[in-house]
C-alpha cells in the first residue's frame, strides 16, 4: 500500500500557467449568445489542450442537463463516437440499438447539453457528427460543444473565427512554476530556491530548452524526479537535451525513454500497441506484461510479479509518461492513456528495435517480416487481410492485437497457426454474421497465456481450449461469447472475466457442474458468475480469490454472504448485480 499511496495524487489534473486561458474560455462558453455554440481550443501538440478542455468541461458540466466527453483521435469512427455520446447523455439501450442517429438527435433537441470532442484531426469527421449534433440549432437553448484540435482550419470550420482560442507556449515564469510543482509533487518543498540556488539555475536552463511546452516540461520533471537531486545529475540531463529549443520537445521525449531503466522500456513501448487516445485498463497491461515475461521475479511467485508490474505502471505515471484515466477505490490505476506524441514515439522506437510493428510499417523486407514478434491492426482498410495473405507463416509472432471492424478478421484467424502466440486481443465493434468464433484454431495456440475478445462477437469458444495448459487470463467481458466447460482444465487460469448476463443467450458461466476441477490455488478473478450456481463453499475452496462478480443476485445469496464465516481474507472486491426488480 505504501507504494500505491506514493503515487495516489501524482496524476491530479492541474492547469498550471493556463489560468487566464481557463477564465477566458469559461466566459466565452457561458455567454448567452455564443455564435454556433462552439468553443475551439487549438494549438500545437503538447501545449495542454486536452488538460485545459477537460478542466473546463468538468467545471461547467453541472450547469447542463447532460454531458459527454469523447476522444476522437486520428482514425475516428463516427458511429462509435455517437454511440459513446448516446451512452453518456442517457439515451436508453433500446434507443441505441436501432436508428441511433435519429434517436440521439431527438434527445439532444430537448436537452441543454455540453459535449467535449477531444483531438479532432480533420473536417470530415465533423461533417458526419454534425448531422446529429447541430450546435448552430441547439445553441439557442444554451447547448455547447467544446473541441480541441492541433489545426486552426479545423477549429475555424467547426465554430468559425469567433470560436477559436489559440493556446501559446508558456512564458519562462509559468514554465518554471509548472516545473517546480512537478518536481516536488510528493514533498511540497517550497523553499528549494533558498536551499539549492545552483539547482534553480540548472532547472531554469532545462526549462528554457523545453520551449514553453507543458508536455516537455512535465516529462523532464518526471525524469529528474527519478534521479538524485544533485548538480551533477541535473547537468547531465541539461547536456543531453541540447541547445536547439525548436527540437526541445522531441528531444525531451526521446531522452525520457532512454532514461528509463532497461526493464521498464518494453513495458512503456507496449502502450503503442493500442490505438491513439485509447483508454487502457491497468489489469490488461500488467497481465500481458507477465504473460510475455516482460516482468520476471527470481522467486517465480505470481503475486510478486503482479506487485512489480503494478509498481512499474506507477513508475511510468510518476515520470509523467502515462496519464491516469481512472483509479479504483483504494488508489490503484484502473485505466490510463498515453499522449499522442508519446504514442508516436512508442511506435517509432518499437519499429527500430523490432519490438512490435503496426499495419503501416509491417510490410517490407521478407526477412524482417519473418522476425515480427508483435503486430497491431487498428484501422478498417483491409490491412490485416493483406498482411496475412502475404505472410501466412509468422513463426516468431508472440502477440497479435486487432482493433478493427474488418469483416475478414475471424476468417483470417481461422486459417492461421500461431503456435508461439502468447497474447491475443480482438476488439470487434461490428458483428460478423459470416463467421463463427468456434472456427478459430485456439486449441493450436498452445503457448497462449492471455486471451481477450471484446465487442459485438458471439458464439462459443471451442472445447479444444482444454489444450491451453498455460492460459492465465481469459476475458470475454463486453461480448456475447459462451465459455466451454473445458476452460477449467486450464490449471494455470488466474483471471476469468465472462460477459454480463444476457437473458436471450444465457451467456453467464456457471461453476457447479465442474466444481471439483476448478484449480483452487490459482484463480484470483471470477467475473461474472450467475447467482443460480453460486455456493459459499466456493469462497473457501478458491483460497486466492481476490475479485468476485455475481449477476442476477437474489436476496438469499445476499443473506448467505452476510452470514459467511469465516470471511475469506484474500477477497478484495465483491460486485453484485441484479437485473430484475
Amino acid at each position: 500500500m505504501e507504494q500505491r499511496r506514493k503515487f495516489l495524487h501524482a496524476d491530479e489534473t492541474e492547469v498550471i500557467g493556463l489560468d487566464d486561458d481557463f477564465n477566458k474560455l469559461q466566459d466565452k462558453l457561458l455567454v448567452q449568445d455564443l455564435c454556433n455554440g462552439v468553443v475551439s481550443i487549438v494549438g500545437m501538440p503538447g501545449l495542454g489542450k486536452t488538460t485545459l478542455a477537460k478542466k473546463l468541461y468538468r467545471h461547467v458540466r453541472h450547469q447542463f442537463e447532460c454531458s459527454a466527453l469523447v476522444y476522437v483521435s486520428q482514425q475516428p469512427r463516427a458511429g462509435e463516437i455517437l454511440l459513446d455520446i448516446a451512452k453518456q447523455v442517457g439515451l436508453t439501450d433500446e434507443g441505441r440499438k436501432e436508428h441511433l442517429e435519429d434517436n440521439l438527435r431527438s434527445l439532444l433537441e430537448t436537452k441543454r447539453y455540453v459535449i467535449l470532442l477531444d483531438d479532432i484531426w480533420d473536417t470530415k469527421i465533423w461533417d458526419a457528427l454534425n448531422r446529429v449534433l447541430r450546435p448552430e440549432c441547439d445553441s439557442k437553448i444554451g447547448s455547447r460543444i467544446i473541441i480541441t484540435s492541433r489545426y486552426h482550419h479545423v477549429g475555424r470550420y467547426i465554430g468559425e473565427d469567433f470560436s477559436l482560442h489559440e493556446l501559446q507556449p508558456l512564458d519562462s515564469e509559468k514554465s518554471f512554476e509548472l516545473f517546480t510543482k512537478k518536481i516536488f509533487i510528493f514533498d511540497n518543498n517550497n523553499n528549494w530556491a533558498n536551499d539549492s540556488p545552483v539547482l534553480v539555475d540548472i532547472g531554469k536552463s532545462i526549462v528554457r530548452r523545453c520551449g514553453g511546452i507543458p508536455l516537455a516540461i512535465v516529462v523532464t520533471a518526471g525524469m529528474l524526479r527519478a534521479r538524485e537531486r544533485t548538480e551533477h545529475a541535473w547537468n547531465r540531463v541539461l547536456e543531453r537535451i541540447g541547445h536547439n529549443i525548436q527540437d526541445g520537445c522531441a528531444k525531451v521525449l526521446a531522452l525520457s525513454y532512454n532514461d528509463l531503466p532497461i526493464a521498464l522500456r518494453p513495458c512503456f513501448l507496449y502502450f503503442g500497441l493500442y490505438p491513439e487516445d485509447h483508454e487502457i485498463r491497468g489489469f490488461d497491461l500488467t497481465n500481458m506484461w507477465i504473460a510475455e515475461k516482460l516482468i520476471v521475479v527470481n522467486s517465480g511467485n505470481r503475486r510478486e510479479a503482479e506487485s512489480l508490474a503494478e509498481d512499474i505502471l506507477n513508475d511510468l505515471v510518476s515520470r509523467n509518461l502515462i496519464q491516469v484515466a481512472k483509479r479504483t477505490y483504494d488508489g490503484r490505476i484502473s485505466s490510463c492513456r498515453i499522449h499522442d506524441l508519446l504514442h508516436n514515439l512508442c511506435v517509432d522506437l518499437a519499429k527500430e528495435s523490432n519490438f512490435f510493428h503496426t499495419e503501416h510499417n509491417a510490410f517490407g523486407d521478407p526477412g524482417n517480416v519473418a522476425r515480427v514478434r508483435r503486430i497491431t491492426f487498428y484501422s478498417d482498410n483491409n490491412a490485416m487481410n493483406d498482411f496475412f495473405c502475404s505472410n501466412p507463416k509468422l513463426e516468431k509472432l508472440r502477440a497479435l492485437f486487432c482493433f478493427t471492424k474488418d469483416p475478414c478478421i475471424f476468417s483470417q484467424l481461422a486459417h492461421l497457426d500461431f503456435k508461439l502466440l502468447q497474447v491475443l486481443v480482438v476488439v470487434q465493434p461490428r458483428k460478423n454474421y459470416d463467421f463463427s468464433i468456434s472456427q478459430i484454431k485456439i486449441g493450436n495456440m498452445s503457448c497462449l497465456r492471455y486471451l481477450r475478445f471484446k465487442g459485438d462477437i458471439d458464439g462459443k469458444l471451442p472445447n479444444c481450449m482444454v489444450k491451453l495448459k498455460h492460459l492465465e487470463t481469459l476475458d470475454v467481458s463486453n461480448s456475447s461469447i459462451d465459455l466451454p466447460t473445458g476452460v477449467w482444465k486450464s490449471t494455470q487460469l488466474r483471471h476469468l472475466r465472462s460477459n454480463y448476463f444476457n437473458e436471450a443467450t444465457n451467456c453467464c458461466f456457471s461453476i457447479s457442474p465442474f466444481f471439483p476441477n476448478v484449480p483452487p490455488n490459482n484463480v484470483q478473478t471470477l467475473m461474472w458468475m450467475n447467482d443460480r450456481f453460486f455456493e459459499p463453499r466456493l469462497l473457501h475452496r478458491l483460497i486466492n480469490l481476490r475479485k468476485l462478480g455475481l449477476v442476477d443476485v437474489s436476496g438469499s445469496t445476499i443473506k448467505k454472504l452476510s452470514t459467511l464465516s469465516p470471511v475469506p481474507t484474500t477477497l478484495e472486491v465483491l460486485k453484485l448485480y441484479s437485473f430484475f426488480s
